[in-house]
């Protein structure tokens, strides 16, 4: 299984989990941390990218360059800030990078960069495997929809406890 076969949707909740396994290791835990994954995770079920992408740019944590919130930042041990800030950052820029420009190898860029800051905290990569099982080669670089049944057996299979 190769990540270059998802298409952007997959790399983008892909990226989340990463993003919910680095909060849940450290046991990392906050309402809006919580909102930003769920929205995240979003984008495999909306047909309206833009109104995704425009919903991304009203939540507490935006992730596009703005500082986080003090109260997420109190929260954070101070040896893991730099690295969960990063995450934040390339967790959001896989959904948006490529969304009003050219397809580009962008998006998969950004969720390696993803999987290395897993890396440099010791925490294995999360398993890819029940990607596939909704993967629908569509030709289409965002590739389709999946039903929220689908997105809760995702989010199921790593163990995450959010209701979407």
């Amino acid at each position: 299984m190769n990540l270059k076969e998802l298409n952007t949707r997959q790399l983008q909740v892909y990226g989340a989990i990463c993003l919910w396994k680095f909060c849940d290791i450290f046991n990392i835990h906050h309402k809006d941390i919580d909102i930003l994954i769920k929205h995240l995770m979003s984008i495999c079920i909306v047909d309206d990218l833009s109104t995704w992408e425009e919903n991304g740019t009203i939540i507490n944590i935006t992730g596009r360059g703005d500082a986080l919130p003090n109260d997420i930042v109190s929260i954070i041990p101070k040896n893991l800030l730099k690295g969960f800030t990063r995450l934040i950052e390339y967790s959001i820029e896989i959904g948006i990078v490529d969304m009003y420009g050219d397809n580009t190898e962008l998006p998969l860029i950004f969720l390696k960069k993803c999987t290395d800051i897993l890396s440099e905290h010791n925490i294995m990569t999360p398993d890819i495997s029940v990607q596939f099982k909704y993967n629908h080669p569509s030709g289409r670089v965002w590739g389709d929809t999946i039903s929220k049944e689908s997105l809760q057996d995702i989010l199921s299979f790593n163990n995450i406890e959010l209701k979407i």
